[in-house]
């Protein structure tokens, strides 16, 4: 290809010479005429540069526009995936904005069950620890009473005694004592 493109140049270019000089030493003698030579050496020169244009600057551009087009493509996939999963992330957020009022009810509900559990539970072990008080002091003021009932039975024992004591040291007479010891060894004599 590039050897008949270079053959194809240097024909034109040797038709074109040969035109130019045939204008230039009076081929027709017509000055006022269209100088067919100069535009047929311009038409090769312009064909040549689209030529040289079209094999050098061409591919470039094409690879260029594909390179772009392909980017572009793939940047508005990616912004179309972006905006389905923002989409979506925005749908889910809404649904759990849909679902947080009737979640927070739930957390509520099981809070203030919790708290009445605790609540009922508290007041039972406080009944429990009331009754084992009531139980402790009723223990507690028996064993007092019954303390109380022993020291008094102590003190109208020990008063009782003295009080006998006294009756007798003023009732009893000499003779009684004698008779009394007298009683009392020959009951421990054998």
């Amino acid at each position: 290809m590039k050897h008949r493109l270079l053959a194809l140049a240097l024909l034109l270019l040797e038709t074109a010479g040969a035109f130019a000089s045939e204008d230039a030493h009076g081929g027709h003698g017509d000055d006022h005429g269209i100088p067919w030579g100069t535009m047929f050496f311009s038409a090769v020169n312009f064909t040549l540069f689209l030529l040289l244009l079209a094999r050098t600057v061409l591919p470039a551009l094409k690879t260029w526009a594909i390179t772009r087009r392909e980017r572009i493509v793939d940047e508005l996939q990616a912004a179309a995936r972006a905006k389905a999963e923002a989409e979506a992330l925005k749908r889910e957020w809404e649904e759990r904005m849909a679902s947080l009022d009737r979640e927070l009810a739930e957390i509520r509900d099981r809070a203030l069950a919790d708290a009445q559990r605790e609540r009922e539970r508290i007041l039972a072990a406080a009944q429990q620890t009331a009754e084992a008080i009531a139980v402790d002091a009723e223990k507690a003021a028996a064993q007092e009473l019954r303390k109380a009932k022993a020291e008094l039975r102590e003190q109208v024992a020990a008063l009782a005694v003295d009080m006998a004591r006294d009756v007798i040291r003023q009732r009893l007479t000499d003779g009684d004592q004698k008779r009394f010891l007298d009683d009392f060894l020959r009951e421990v004599r054998p």
